[in-house]
């Protein structure tokens, strides 16, 4: 059995969107073979990390508040923001206590937010996973931050034994600007994904995530402010996720004819399946949408730009459905209508070929 010690900057669950939701399900998997020290960090006002197996414990658990962030910052002024967020000296010291006296066969860096540890710490095997290439998320921005983003990241890749993201895509990306080696792995699909159906042609849309995220709530704004004139007066579209968006955009959402606001559910899943399409306009963000992974895999088209659909691979093109413009979201939401024998056919094709746990191949060899 090997010995694991597991380092996540955020609390392993389904509230925080589909990377901590990964998270979780990947511990558990983990945990049936392999003995787990856990160290994560939370925000006060988060949940914490309960344990069902009794292969993993939590050795460290960090509270943090945005004060913590900025001091972090400071003990590291040369990282890019991103990366150092969670750093502190004497939280590296204290980790290599536990490292060098753990019998660890690898340590496990989960999120751009650990890389800096990963650097600093030492063990003969790191593994880093990488949820996003942070320096694509900032090509999006001003220059500079591009470029602080591109070199902090290029550093922490190098002290990596395996890197793992979720694409193909982002591996070539990770290849062809830092020259490292890279391999990639999928999301889990979990049982509650799995099992929802698409029953009936249910007469709404949904849009899911995390509403606290900009790359979510601004799609959203968009969406309103750019197609929602278009639309048929009996389109319908939930709003389903956690996380709180701006107040002025709720308020929006309430008042419109056209949304309706569900929040977060602990199994959405059903409400995913039997949506005539998933809505994903997203113009921000890198790596693979788990929330259009999901969609798919529950039998749903998703109506996305190329930013929702990145690092997906095309042989499920055909219920991903492209769309660059408001007429091109707007027709489409207007005339969807998949049957339903269509739908469970492709569910099956998905859940058939999406293969889910190249990481844990990589580890157990």
């Amino acid at each position: 059995m090997k010995k694991i010690l597991f380092i996540t900057p955020f609390t392993p669950d389904d509230h925080g969107g589909g990377g901590t939701s990964y998270t979780k399900c990947l511990l558990a998997e983990l945990s049936k073979k392999s003995r787990i020290d856990l160290i994560y960090f939370r925000y006060a006002n988060k949940g914490y990390y309960e344990s069902l197996s009794p292969n993993l414990s939590i050795v460290k658990e960090y509270t943090i508040s945005k004060v913590d962030k900025i001091f972090s910052l400071l003990n590291v002024p040369w990282v890019f923001p991103l990366f150092s967020a969670r750093f502190r000296w004497s939280i590296r010291n204290e980790i290599q206590r536990i490292i060098d006296r753990g019998g660890y066969d690898l340590v496990y860096f989960d999120f751009g937010q650990t890389f800096t540890y990963a650097k600093y710490l030492k063990h003969p095997n790191k593994l880093l996973m990488a949820h996003d290439v942070i320096g694509q998320k900032y090509s999006r921005s001003k220059k500079y931050l591009y470029r602080w983003a591109r070199l902090s990241e290029k550093s922490m890749l190098k002290s990596a034994n395996a890197i793992f993201t979720f694409s193909e895509k982002d591996c070539a990306l990770y290849r062809d600007w830092y020259g490292v080696n890279c391999m990639p792995t999928t999301f889990f699909l979990n049982d509650n994904v799995q099992k929802a159906t698409p029953q009936g042609s249910g007469d709404y849309f949904v849009m899911f995530g995390s509403w606290k995220r900009y790359e979510n709530y601004g799609a959203l704004e968009w969406l309103m402010d750019n197609v929602s004139e278009k639309l048929n007066k009996d389109i319908r579209i939930k709003i389903v996720g956690g996380g709180k968006m701006p107040d002025e955009i709720m308020d929006r959402v309430q008042k419109s004819e056209f949304f309706e606001y569900v929040g977060f559910l602990d199994n959405p899943y059903d409400i995913i399946a039997n949506a005539k399409a998933e809505i994903a306009p997203l113009t921000k963000g890198a790596g693979v949408k788990v929330k259009c992974v999901e969609a798919l895999a529950c039998g749903t088209p998703v109506i996305g730009s190329d930013v929702a659909f990145e690092g997906i691979s095309t042989v499920f093109c055909d219920f991903m459905l492209y769309a660059n413009t408001p007429d091109d979201y707007a027709r489409l939401i207007n005339t969807i209508n998949t049957p339903i024998p269509q739908r469970l056919s492709f569910k099956k094709f998905f859940t058939t070929h999406y293969n889910e746990k190249n990481v844990l191949k990589y580890i157990y060899n």
